[in-house]
């Protein structure tokens, strides 16, 4: 199986990995056993975030869906639809009540997590130049424009 994202829970005691398979395996550190699987996308698994907490894990998908599940038990809390191409990158806020996805459609969604609404929208527009590499970060220049909902 493919793997393409992994991600730790904040104790060190458990590792999330996500891919080909379109599953998520929860994994034990210490003895690398695995303890669960979870399944409901229906295309790889692209990226992952843990909650501070420890309690919630999100993951992004082909499947242009954004889903949380309850850590402990596996259990889908909700699924989270807006993006038009894959989600390639997660993160929880700092508070646990919002995530941040991103995704190959040049967007940024911010999700409140207790409703599962889109609250901003940011869309991302890369340019590639060789040109001016100095003036560009690496070589990508990244300007965002926010949109409010």
């Amino acid at each position: 199986m493919r793997v393409n994202c992994l991600a730790f829970g904040s104790n060190d005691g458990w590792l999330a990995s996500g891919g080909a398979d379109n599953s998520i395996r929860i994994w034990d550190t210490a003895s690398g056993r695995e303890l669960r699987t979870l399944n409901g996308h229906t295309g790889w698994v692209n990226a992952l975030a843990v909650s501070l907490n420890d309690e919630l894990l999100a993951s992004g998908s082909n499947d242009l869906t954004v889903r949380i599940w309850q850590v402990k038990s596996g259990e889908p809390l909700r699924i989270l639809n807006g993006h038009t191409k894959p989600i390639e990158a997660l993160v929880f806020g700092p508070d646990g009540r919002l995530l941040a996805s991103g995704s190959a459609d040049g967007t940024i969604k911010i999700w409140d997590i207790t409703s599962g609404m889109e609250t901003q929208s940011f869309t991302v527009t890369a340019v590639w130049s060789r040109r001016w590499p100095s003036v560009l970060m690496g070589n990508c220049l990244l300007r965002a424009a926010p949109t409010v909902r």
